[in-house]
């Protein structure tokens, strides 16, 4: 079993939700170059197929708009780091879905702090549960990314 050193970082919320697409959007490229690599003479194989789905469900993202009165909230996650071999696909999917969960779990406390506490609190809940929405898809999807092995 393959360990990792963990780190703790503090960050903006927005800046969570940034670095959680990002992740995703940078696994969609490799993922995409593998898929175009093997695609002249293996497009016929199942291991193209799956290295094909991988990196379109990882292009599907589209990061969302985190609304201005909460870019600036602050949050910890904790992440694994890389070693001197980097970390596995699968690990680098799994610190993307971390950013995506803790920014989603705060977006979720600041709609709570502000349910029921007036007009102008209820339009931001609104805009707090649209990105708790997305986040909560992208989340999914992500989760079930199968990254195919090298030899598998």
């Amino acid at each position: 079993m393959e360990q990792f050193k963990i780190r703790q970082e503090h960050l903006k919320l927005s800046d969570a939700v940034s670095n959680g697409y990002s992740e995703l959007e940078s696994l969609a490229e490799e993922m995409r170059e593998w898929s175009d690599n093997m695609e002249e003479k293996l497009s016929h194989t199942e291991k193209y197929e799956r290295v094909s789905e991988c990196a379109e469900t990882l292009e599907g993202f589209q990061e969302p708009d985190v609304p201005e009165f909460a870019q600036e909230q602050m949050l910890s996650v904790m992440q694994f780091q890389p070693g001197r071999r980097g970390l596995p696909r699968r690990v680098r999917r799994d610190n993307a879905v971390n950013y995506l969960t803790v920014a989603k779990e705060c977006a979720e406390e600041m709609k709570t702090e502000r349910e029921g506490k007036g007009d102008y609190f209820e339009a931001q809940c609104e805009e707090l549960d649209e990105l708790i929405g997305e986040l909560e898809q992208t989340i999914d999807d992500a989760e079930a990314v199968e990254f195919p092995g090298m030899f598998g």
